[in-house]
Order: C-alpha cells, then structure tokens, then sequence
C-alpha cells in the first residue's frame, strides 16, 4: 500500500536491469520450489544500463513473477527475457535508441478477455477474496509510466499469459555490439 501511495522517485541512476532482474528470480526462489515450478531465464547480460530508480524496478518485476506464479499450478513453467531492441525507425546508423524489452510468461490459467481491461486499476483482483490485494499490477503499471515504459498483456483461458514491457533505452556501447557479434559468430560455429 505504501509503495502504491508513494508520490516521489527515489534516486534515479543508472541501474543494470539483468542485476535487478536476477535479484527478483532469487526472491522468489523458495516459492518456485514449494509450487515445483520451473523458471527459464533468458537475459541479456550486456543490456544497456537503464535510468531508473533500483527499489521500483525490482518490486514491479518482483510482482509480475509472484503473479506468474500464482496462476500456475503445481510444476508449471514461467519464462523470464531479457533484450535489446533498436527501434523499428532509427534516422541513421548511429542512432542507438530502442527499446529493453522484458518479458515474464507463464502456463497458468490465464485472464478472462472482460478482466484484462481492467488488471491494472487500482485493488482490482482476479485472484478472489482473500488472496490478492489488486495492488501489485497497479504498482507494475505505475513503475512502468514512471520510466516512460509501456506494458503490455496478452493472455488466453487455459494456456497462461504473457506480459511483455518496453523501456526506452539507449542502445549498447560499440564494446557491446562487438562482444554481441563475436557471440552470434561463436554459436554459428
């Protein structure tokens, strides 16, 4: 509730988003293990550092995974990515602006079509009485509008759901793009 109502950004910095991403997968690790889930993660470890304040980026990707895996049942699969995109229009070359594009999808129940218009209000639940506050996806978008991000969902009955965030960010330093290149090549050969 208190992360709900804050009115301020605390320190923005730049912050490495496969850091936050990876302290995330370590919290809920003993809750992976009650349900005998399974988590794949597939992040980028070269992504470009992001401006943004550490606490809200974690607890929105903290949240998402919690939800993820509360919808699945017993030795279900989430998957958690990680990359870089460039824009789709870059005005030359040396234009470096895109977009870190994260990923969280699960095997769970999915959302009903008429819930997704409105999972991210404020203390609006799918998961019932009792188990859910309906803060945590209002805090997700929240955090999200706060880094000039967008999220999107995509979910269908019985086969789970996906939620898929975009972040602008400026694209690697040329280091990176050799390192990248240098990879892609190695798994070619």
């Amino acid at each position: 509730m208190l992360d709900y109502s804050r009115q301020s950004l605390s320190e923005i910095k730049p912050v490495s988003v496969p850091h936050i991403l990876q302290a995330a997968v370590q919290a809920i690790q003993p809750k992976l293990k009650e349900k005998e889930a399974k988590l794949i993660v597939d992040i980028d470890p070269n992504l470009p550092a992001l401006l943004a304040y550490t606490e809200g980026l974690f607890q929105a990707h903290l949240n998402l995974l919690e939800n993820a895996l509360d919808s699945i049942d017993t030795g279900g699969l989430i998957t958690l990515s990680a990359k870089f995109q460039y824009r789709q229009v870059r005005l030359s070359a040396a234009d470096k602006r895109g977009e870190i594009k994260v990923m969280v999808r699960d095997t769970g129940r999915g959302i009903p079509s008429p819930d997704l218009k409105r999972i991210f209000e404020p203390f609006y639940s799918t998961k019932g009485f009792g188990k859910g506050t309906g803060l945590g996806l209002a805090i997700v978008k929240r955090v999200v509008d706060e880094h000039r991000g967008t999220i999107t969902v995509e979910s269908r009955m019985g086969e789970g759901s996906s939620f898929t965030i975009l972040f602008p960010a400026e694209g690697y330093p040329l280091r990176g793009i050799m390192r990248r290149m240098l990879w892609d090549i190695m798994r070619i050969i």
